[in-house]
Formats: structure tokens, C-alpha cells, sequence
């Protein structure tokens, strides 16, 4: 059985789609690893297979199957023989207006899981950041949510919001939070270096050790549909992108992701400071 997991913030613009495409290239080294495009945004296809998205089963394709009860043979895209994608889809945002959805989303995520579980040691889903019902029958489904984030003004206080959405979901209790992290990190701003300290007080060892920097670099590789490992494998985001995810293995395999609980006890905190 392999491991969900969701990439997840509401706020747009913390890098979501660049973490999922360069930690999937960097656990694809040890282990089988599938990627799904659950955005309708559609940006991690675009930039692993923007030509050849036709050749495999879109995510709408495949839920339109589970909808109707077809027999579903699931073929992902091969990036290489242990990277594989089942690619996104522009009218997944449509979804939630599919009355049947509404009532089994949750049974059909389940059941998209279920037949790719035996076949993958890892599944990293690119979340979409709008919290619907869409997204809800997502999380319901995963192990472990791996939250990405910047260091500005708005990260603690967004990731207030954000954990009161996840309290929202039923089941909570059941999800880890892997833990959170910060991208487009610059170590030579005392605004950055505060917000991460402040952070690290708050939430502990739920802020991942790892920080990954900012580079036009990371983005021209990212629009070429390449891991920064391949691009520019000397790179300081490179050796930092495979410190994240030797950081996230870690605590996959030695359990040590943090539910939300945990969080919920820095809420409290945050809470007193402010009042």
C-alpha cells in the first residue's frame, strides 16, 4: 500500500506545483512515486508533459468512469519508470456542480485510490487551493498533507486559516500534517529570518528544518518540465530540494508527521500573543 499525500495550501503562489514536480523527481530515485495533477490549473501537467497529456487518461476522464461505475484500467503517463502522472484537467473545476459527485466524491476518490495503491510507494497530489467539497473528498483520502508557504506578513496568520479549514473536514483526527515548509526563502532578509523564527517558535518541529531559496533558475527549469537535480544539478536549490526530501522521508518513515492537534495547540498559542 503506498503513502497519500496532498500538497495543500489555500493561498496561491507558495509553490505548490514546483515542490510536487522536484520532490517526486527526488523520491522517484528509491521509490515508485505518482503524481496527481488534482489542480485545474493544470500546471504541474503543463510543464511534465504539455504535448503529451493526450496520451494518458486526464483526472476528469477517470472520475467520469468512477461516476458511471465503468470498469476503470488506469494507465498514468510515464515520466520515467518510476515517475509516473496522472495528468490534470481544466474541467475538474467543474466537478462540484456534478450532483452525483456532491453525495460520493468521497467514495470516488477512495476508489481511485484504491486501484493505485498496489502499484505506487508514494502518491504526491497537487491540490487544487480552492477548499470545496472537490478538495474535501481529497483529504478525507490521504495519510499526510505537506503544506508549502513563504515567509511574509501573512504565513502564520494564513496558517491559522488554513487548519481551521482542515477542522472542518471529517475524519480530521485520521490526517497528518507531514509538515510545513518555506519556498522562495531568502536567509539575507531579516523580514524572512523573522518570520521563520516566529514560526518555529509557534508551531515546533511541525516547520520543516529545510528552506528553499528563491531563483529564475528553479522557474526556467520548472517551464522546461524539469526536476533543478537535472537542470542545474550543482544548483544550491538542488542539494536544498534533496535535503527537503531526504527531511520528508524521514518523518514518513519514522512517523513522525504531526496531527492536528498538535497545530491546534499553536493556534492557541498564536492566539494569546495576539490577545
Amino acid at each position: 500500500m503506498s503513502n497519500n499525500i496532498a500538497i495543500y495550501n489555500f493561498k496561491g503562489g507558495v509553490g505548490k506545483t514546483t515542490s510536487a514536480l522536484n520532490i517526486g523527481y527526488n523520491w522517484s530515485r528509491l521509490f515508485k512515486v505518482l503524481l496527481i495533477d488534482a489542480d485545474p490549473q493544470c500546471n504541474l501537467t503543463n510543464s511534465l508533459a504539455p504535448l503529451k497529456k493526450a496520451t494518458a487518461p486526464t483526472l476528469h476522464d477517470i472520475f467520469r468512469q468512477l461516476l458511471h461505475d465503468q470498469r476503470v484500467e488506469i494507465k498514468p503517463f510515464e515520466i520515467h519508470p518510476y515517475l509516473h502522472l496522472i495528468p490534470g484537467d481544466y474541467r475538474m473545476s467543474e466537478v462540484e456542480s456534478h450532483q452525483q459527485f456532491v453525495h460520493e466524491g468521497y467514495e470516488i476518490v477512495r476508489k481511485l485510490l484504491l486501484n493505485l495503491n498496489k502499484d505506487y510507494d508514494l502518491v504526491l497530489i497537487d491540490c487544487p487551493t480552492h477548499f470545496g467539497f472537490y478538495l474535501k473528498s481529497i483529504l478525507q483520502n490521504i495519510n499526510s498533507i505537506l503544506i508549502p508557504n513563504v515567509a511574509d506578513a501573512f504565513s502564520i496568520t494564513g496558517a491559522e486559516t488554513l487548519v481551521n479549514h482542515l477542522k472542518s473536514i471529517e475524519n480530521i483526527k485520521q490526517i497528518n500534517i507531514l509538515g510545513m515548509f518555506f519556498n522562495m526563502y531568502r536567509n539575507d532578509r531579516i523580514q524572512n529570518r523573522k518570520v521563520f523564527e516566529y514560526t518555529q517558535e509557534l508551531f515546533g518541529n511541525i516547520l520543516l528544518d529545510t528552506t528553499i531559496s528563491t531563483s529564475i533558475k528553479l522557474r526556467e527549469a520548472t517551464s522546461q518540465g524539469l526536476p533543478i537535480s537535472s537542470y542545474l544539478p550543482d544548483h544550491k536549490i538542488s542539494k536544498q530540494f534533496s535535503e527537503l526530501s531526504e527531511e520528508l522521508l524521514t518523518k514518513l518513515f519514522e512517523q513522525k508527521a504531526f496531527n492536528p492537534d498538535e497545530i491546534n495547540a499553536a493556534i492557541r498559542k498564536l492566539s494569546q500573543i495576539k490577545d
